[in-house]
């Protein structure tokens, strides 16, 4: 079934899924594989905004979605990159292939050259006697055949494994909520999300008293999510928090940890949102 035309003068589904890209920076949002256009007005409609295709962007709606991270109020197109940014990044790709190449090669001529030295070292073996009589020869100084007596193997010996108690249980063991609340890892992340969200709250109520404008109101709140951001990944990357890896990967929240903190901070997240939709008391 061939797909439907949309108007004239509404978004195509490449430029939607472009918005949807750009909003997954803040967001985090996720666009289902094989989604179609509908699908795509739907994901944006579920998460709190609307598409404006007049304008080519997406706006939130108000009282829209419980996203866990703070909502843009509008989300651009991305800028198309010039033919001078492709061509750099283009060489970039080449240089990091040529890199790997040449790795490899390094590693392929060390494995030779041990080889090489393994082979000599063989061939500078004489030939002397077993303490049992039989006769070892090298390759080179005895060309004729030697039968080697095999000693009877003798059974192994079983390694006695130490049972160690685990600080922590393994990733696929069963954690409840209240256990899982007590990682070291999610205590960090659960008190920078509220200092972050304290701030936002404060800020907010700063712009509704008119003591700052609507876009230093924005500047603030983008720069303190920013500044948090950037101390929640530099701490996770530290080391610090190498046994919490159900709690975290790779400097990022696994998705259980983001659901139990939205729930734990839901109040001042739903405060939030709602400060954001007043407007400035005259």
């Amino acid at each position: 079934m061939p797909p439907k035309k949309s108007a004239v003068d509404e978004l195509k589904s490449s430029e939607i899924r472009k918005l949807i890209k750009a909003h997954n920076k803040l967001m985090s949002l996720d666009i289902p594989k094989g989604t179609d256009r509908e699908g795509l007005i739907k994901l944006v409609n579920d998460n709190g905004y609307k598409v404006d295709h007049k304008a080519k962007k997406l706006v939130l709606v108000q009282g829209g979605g419980n996203a866990m991270k703070r909502k843009p109020r509008v989300v651009n197109m991305p800028k198309e990159k010039t033919e001078a940014e492709k061509e750099e990044m283009k060489k970039k790709r080449e240089a990091n292939k040529m890199k790997k190449k040449k790795a490899e090669a390094d590693l392929i001529k060390k494995g030779s050259i041990l080889g090489k030295i393994v082979r000599q070292r063989q061939d500078r073996k004489g030939t002397h006697k077993m303490p049992d009589g039989t006769v070892m020869s090298g390759t080179k100084h005895n060309s004729k055949s030697v039968v080697v007596k095999s000693k009877p193997k003798s059974s192994p010996k079983k390694k006695v494994v130490k049972k160690v108690k685990r600080l922590y249980p393994k990733e696929k063991e069963t954690v409840n909520d209240t256990e899982f609340q007590k990682r070291p890892a999610f205590k960090f992340l659960l008190k920078k999300e509220n200092e972050l969200w304290d701030n936002i709250i404060k800020t907010e109520k700063m712009r509704i008293a008119g003591k700052i404008t609507q876009n230093k109101s924005d500047k603030l709140i983008d720069k303190l999510s920013d500044r948090i951001s950037m101390e929640k990944e530099k701490e996770l990357n530290s080391g610090k928090f190498e046994k919490d890896d159900i709690v975290f990967n790779s400097g990022k929240a696994l998705d259980r940890t983001l659901e139990l903190v939205k729930k734990l901070l839901r109040s001042k997240i739903e405060t939030s949102d709602y400060l954001r939709m007043m407007k400035v008391k005259k």
